[in-house]
């Protein structure tokens, strides 16, 4: 049986822009109203999703992810305290909500500070009964001349780190970056998967491989693709026939490749917000065509894969609660 976590990215845009509110009925961005509204929008992806999947057999769950933005909220006992009761305020639901964690983008695993920033994190995948957490690779070196690719497995297999994956045992999905970052290619996370799968091998560690996931932000492949004069459709389609199985974790936009602006993956002429100057109407809807199209590829793949999966919409412009079910039932048609 599939089983499948479906649902939205929490960010600044929903408690700090009246716009980006407005457009979901937010009155007022207080903590608990907004992740009673972001637990309605998760509700409204999964019933699109419902309505257009064609398989019986599945276990769906909702799921909000805490960004970045979301770090004031660990430091306020009440809050934490109604993020950690989420799943259980909404277990007799539809769909039952859990807290996804997005790690701030400054915590990278070669960095001498990783272990510190990640920590607690786990600790609060335990109390939010969050199975998965999200991890950026770095996003500064364009190539490999700083060693970033050695690093980077030295940094994820350092013996504090593996502790913390045994102790814990959640799957930690390190997410591909953009700005033409060396871990912006597909071939390079291909090759840091294989050697830190190797290194695992080596240190007597290979039953934690199932810990070390992939998260694939779909908009920031698009953008490096893009500025790099590469065809979308075609890398996308090739990523995912190498690769598929080990993306646990999806990030859901579109842009029109000049940047990565987290639109909502709809025609461009039914978005909110249109700025034709920012973003290329006809480029932004080929790259959202081809969004959908090639997780057909990624469905084929993983067709008799039994792993649990995460697909989170990360969302900056505007949109509307019925924009949500739409999306969602694009998810449903791409993944029958």
């Amino acid at each position: 049986m599939k089983k499948f976590n479906i649902g939205i990215a929490l960010n600044h845009s929903w408690f700090f822009s009246k716009e980006f509110g407005n457009s979901l009925g937010i009155v007022e961005a207080e903590p608990k109203t907004v992740f009673n509204k972001a637990c309605e929008i998760t509700n409204n992806i999964c019933n699109g999703f419902q309505k257009t999947y064609a398989h019986n057999e599945i276990d769906l769950n909702g799921l909000i992810q805490l960004g970045q933005e979301s770090m004031i909220f660990y430091t306020d006992p009440e809050i934490y305290e109604y993020i950690s009761a989420i799943p259980k305020m909404t277990r007799s639901k539809d769909y039952q909500i859990f807290p996804y964690i997005h790690v701030q983008n400054n915590a990278w695993p070669e960095m001498d500070d990783f272990i510190d920033k990640i920590k607690p994190n786990f600790k609060r995948a335990l109390d939010f009964k969050d199975k998965a957490v999200c991890v950026h690779l770095n996003v500064a070196d364009k190539d490999n001349t700083n060693n970033i690719l050695q690093k980077t497995i030295l940094g994820l297999t350092r013996p504090q780190y593996i502790r913390l994956i045994e102790k814990y045992k959640r799957i930690i999905c390190y997410e591909n970056n953009h700005h033409q970052s060396y871990f912006g290619y597909p071939e390079n996370i291909v090759n840091l998967y294989e050697k830190l799968d190797k290194k695992l091998i080596e240190l007597g560690k290979e039953h934690l491989i199932r810990y070390y996931s992939f998260c694939f932000d779909v908009g920031h492949l698009m953008s490096q693709l893009f500025k790099a004069k590469r065809n979308i459709r075609i890398n996308f389609k090739k990523f995912y026939e190498i690769f598929g199985d080990r993306i646990q974790t999806f990030h859901l936009h579109t842009n029109s490749g000049a940047w990565d602006d987290h639109i909502i993956p709809l025609p461009y002429k039914e978005l909110i917000k249109k700025d034709p100057l920012k973003y290329n109407p006809q480029t932004t809807d080929k790259h959202t065509r081809a969004l959908w199209d090639t997780l057909k590829t990624w469905k084929k793949v993983t067709e008799h894969s039994e792993k649990e999966r995460w697909f989170i919409f990360e969302l900056d412009i505007p949109y509307t609660p019925q924009q949500a079910y739409e999306i969602g039932q694009k998810l449903g048609e791409s993944l029958s």
